[in-house]
């Protein structure tokens, strides 16, 4: 994995929080202690409020992630975009699939695109019942 400072600098310097953690994240496919203590010692934090944003964003993990799994954003912006609709869709779709977990999400930061899914780590915008049927199905899920 690239070095703290390697890493910030790659997002211009600014330090976006965010961003560092998604980067390390992409590296591992999760956030394991090492990395929220690495993080916390080249932004100049305590380990346990670098824990407390990783533990609220949905696309954040702390632990290795299963196969096959659909994060649903419940934010509500999601939740009037037809949340519901797209879970009864992706429970009603995947009946007997190796998809292995279903979970709600909180907010994606992405808002503007509601109602957003993840997909084994990749988000997916403007999500329909309809798109998401033909996603699991296009992914073999």
């Amino acid at each position: 994995m690239k070095n703290m400072e390697t890493l910030i600098a790659d997002f211009g310097g600014s330090g976006c929080l965010l961003d560092v953690l998604k980067a390390v994240q992409a590296e591992r496919g999760y956030l394991s202690d090492e990395d929220l203590r690495a993080v916390a010692a080249a932004f100049g934090r305590e380990p346990n409020s670098i824990y407390e944003t990783a533990s609220f964003y949905g696309m954040l993990t702390l632990r290795p992630e299963k196969k096959n799994v659909l994060e649903i954003c419940g934010s509500i912006n999601c939740e009037a975009g037809g949340t519901q609709l797209i879970t009864a869709a992706a429970e009603n779709e995947i009946a007997g699939s190796p998809l292995r977990e279903i979970r709600r999400c909180e907010c994606q930061g992405r808002c503007d695109t509601a109602p957003n899914v993840v997909l084994n780590g990749t988000m997916y915008p403007s999500m329909t019942p309809e798109k998401l049927r033909a996603l699991i199905r296009e992914m073999g899920v």
